[in-house]
């Protein structure tokens, strides 16, 4: 004779609900009726009886008197403890953005005066005689760029190959 097919997981649930009688009337005739006619719905329904009987042969647990209590004053810590730390995260994300918001309006307004926003220690120094130079004939600039030095014009202008007001 070949063996059954096991019960699904929504069978043994309907089972389970059935032997623990919670099922309403029109249900529970339809799994009597399934015990009835198949012997796959009986065995689990015999194993399932068979392990709730040795359950009864267990130690009880039994809880003492003050857990109730001391379970419903832990919860009440915990939750206003959740909702300090919900508080002091809300407060310091708007600490942050205010921050923020004073740090850019101060850093503009203070760039907006003319200042730099991060004015440097040393006073500017005067430009060289060469820079002073170099500004006033800038539209020479393309053909320095060709020289790698100033040692050059230096010595054009020492040796007089070019008079100047003649």
């Amino acid at each position: 004779m070949s063996e059954p097919s096991p019960l699904s997981e929504q069978e043994r649930e309907e089972l389970i609900a059935y032997l623990d009688g919670e099922l309403d009337t029109q249900a529970a005739r339809a799994v009597e009726e399934k015990l009835q006619r198949d012997p796959a719905w009986r065995r689990e329904a015999e194993q399932l009886q068979a392990t709730w009987e040795m359950l009864d042969f267990l130690p009880q647990a039994h809880a003492p008197a003050s857990f109730t209590e001391r379970t419903l004053t832990f919860l009440q810590a915990s939750q206003a403890r959740q909702l300090r730390y919900r508080r002091l995260r809300r407060n310091l994300v708007y600490t942050a953005w205010a921050a923020a918001v004073i740090l850019s309006a101060l850093t503009g307004f203070w760039s907006g005066r003319g200042h730099p926003v991060f004015p440097s220690a040393e006073p500017p120094w005067p430009p060289s005689e060469e820079v002073l130079l170099l500004l006033q004939h800038r539209e020479y600039w393309p053909y320095y760029d060709k020289l790698s030095s100033f040692s050059f014009l230096r010595q054009l202008d020492q040796a007089d190959l070019f008079e100047e007001g003649s």
